[in-house]
């Protein structure tokens, strides 16, 4: 679930009554935005399950004398925060934003979420393509596991992957 949240204020058309011949000015934009939302593993957000009520540590570096869990009960509603400026620059509108918000340590930190996000968005309608998958030769499953999967594991940190994995054995499948 989540809730998000732009205010868009196009500087140039508020600071003056006529266009200009530069698209890059007529468009530049300050951007305002936040966001609210959860997501969980487990029967519900505050279940133990949750992968944010949880946090492994390792005792002894890579010797790996032990492993310590912490019951951290964090509040499962996160959120973040940030400005940004967009305009249009060659016919493209390009986008910067700077966010702040809370991590859980699954996913690595160096991320572009927003290019992350639409590349989920091509590889779903990709593989939607029955042209390209028939769904009498390529099942959901057989997708899922075999490209969705793949791509999770290579955006997960470690302790991700291992939450990853947890989640493949409950719908382990033969494809």
């Amino acid at each position: 679930m989540l809730l998000s949240s732009e205010i868009r204020w196009p500087i140039a058309s508020f600071l003056f009554s006529r266009p200009f011949s530069s698209d890059f000015i007529n468009h530049f934009q300050l951007n305002f935005f936040g966001d609210l939302g959860t997501a969980w593993s487990g029967s519900n957000p505050f279940s133990e399950q949750n992968s944010l009520n949880t946090n492994e540590l390792t005792i002894g570096g890579e010797a790996r004398t032990g492993e310590i869990t912490l019951r951290l009960n964090k509040e499962p509603i996160i959120g973040g925060y940030g400005v940004g400026v967009r305009s249009s620059l060659l016919g493209y509108f390009i986008r910067i934003d700077w966010a702040w918000g809370i991590e859980d340590g699954i996913f690595q930190e160096d991320m572009d979420i927003e290019v992350v996000g639409k590349k989920v968005l091509v590889l779903l309608k990709l593989l939607k393509d029955n042209s390209l998958f028939p769904i009498s030769k390529y099942s959901k499953e057989r997708l899922t596991f075999g490209t969705l999967v793949p791509y999770l594991r290579g955006l997960c940190t470690p302790k991700g992957v291992r939450l990853l994995a947890k989640q493949e054995e409950l719908f382990k499948i033969s494809i």
